[in-house]
């Protein structure tokens, strides 16, 4: 099969663009404007279920999973900066965040922790049947319906379909048990979504636990691709670049911070 053509990330310095609203609805036009925009041509896209998308044959049903994956990958994709410059921070260790030649960094650290808490969780979190979110929640929730199963079963020609989405599906309902996301979404509830008055109550963030929940986040979602027969996603093409702006990032504000 093609690979996907590459196509180079946005600068780091776009980070505060409004992402792509990963809740929105969008109609078929704007869906394949978005595709070729990243390069993900008809004839570069892998998998026999990426193939049915643009197959004027395929069911409403394909389509409409396939356009929610894929803004599920541009979701992701939009969470990496957050991700690697929070590491860039926390790998400096320092200790007296109190200290004031450490007050653009504090403020710096904050903005992106909220943003990556937020961003997390939105990826994440359970939705109910019939809401508009294109989450991985929202994806397996709709994947668990007999209709979609079956009909994607025999689009997929893949007879095991429904025990493997059932497999993932309980794989996301194990991570959304862990005590690592239930502390992310306590801080995201009463810290970041609401100014609560039990404000000695919130969790302090556990930044090692929180990368390690985007990671599981990213393996879930190409666990995804993998059952839909998506090929490969785009987060994966783009995590090195994105590391490595992250650390020039770091590299020109520590500078900046130190004059």
């Amino acid at each position: 099969m093609a690979n996907r053509r590459k196509n180079s990330a946005s600068p780091i310095s776009q980070i505060f663009e409004v992402p792509h609203n990963i809740s929105a609805p969008f109609d078929e036009e704007t869906f394949r404007t978005l595709i070729k925009k990243h390069a993900v041509l008809p004839d570069a896209v892998q998998g026999q279920f990426a193939r049915l998308f643009w197959d004027e044959q395929a069911s409403d049903l394909s389509r409409s999973i396939a356009r929610l994956a894929h803004i599920l990958d541009e979701g992701v994709i939009q969470s990496l900066p957050y991700r690697f410059v929070l590491e860039e921070i926390h790998a400096q260790g320092f200790q007296d965040w109190n200290d004031p030649k450490l007050a653009h960094a504090r403020l710096l650290r904050s903005a992106f922790l909220r943003s990556f808490i937020v961003g997390t969780i939105a990826l994440l979190e359970q939705s109910k049947l019939g809401d508009n979110r294109a989450n991985i929640g929202g994806i397996l929730t709709r994947l668990r319906q007999p209709e979609v199963s079956t009909t994607l079963a025999e689009e997929l020609q893949y007879p095991n379909f429904r025990i493997e989405a059932l497999a993932l599906f309980n794989r996301h309902k194990k991570c959304l048990k862990s005590a690592t996301y239930k502390r992310a979404q306590e801080i995201r509830n009463q810290a970041i979504g609401h100014i609560l008055v039990n404000f000695a109550d919130i969790p302090k963030a556990d930044y090692p636990a929180l990368f390690e929940l985007h990671e599981n986040t990213k393996h879930l979602m190409v666990a995804l691709f993998a059952l839909l027969d998506l090929g490969s996603t785009r987060t994966i093409a783009h995590e090195e670049a994105e590391r490595m702006r992250a650390q020039e990032f770091w590299k020109a504000f520590s500078s900046t911070m130190n004059s």
